[in-house]
């Protein structure tokens, strides 16, 4: 049921932070308009062009997907509070 819910809330989310929050603009997830096609793209040109000035590429992969299992939620929610997420949207998401 979560992966459901958080699929609903997620657009609601982006909508109401995407002034309040800023990102890298290597970050490509959780972004409008990006995805991982760009981020592919990026990773594809950067490789092009070290190799094109003959310079060796190494690249390493890491999965962090259960890394989210170890958040400190309460730090988390601590620190969007300070970044300007509205108290109400934090509120809600957490009660209900």
């Amino acid at each position: 049921m979560t992966p459901v819910i958080s699929t609903l809330f997620k657009p609601v989310i982006l909508q109401l932070t995407e002034n309040k929050l800023q990102t890298d603009n290597l970050q490509f997830s959780f972004k409008k308009g990006c995805g991982c096609a760009d981020a592919n793209f990026t990773f594809g040109n950067v490789v092009d062009y070290f190799t094109c000035n003959g310079s060796t590429v190494y690249a390493a992969s890491l999965d962090i997907s259960k890394s989210f299992d170890k958040v400190l939620h309460y730090r988390l929610f601590i620190c969007l509070i300070k970044a300007g997420l509205p108290n109400l949207c934090i509120i809600d998401v957490l009660v209900n």
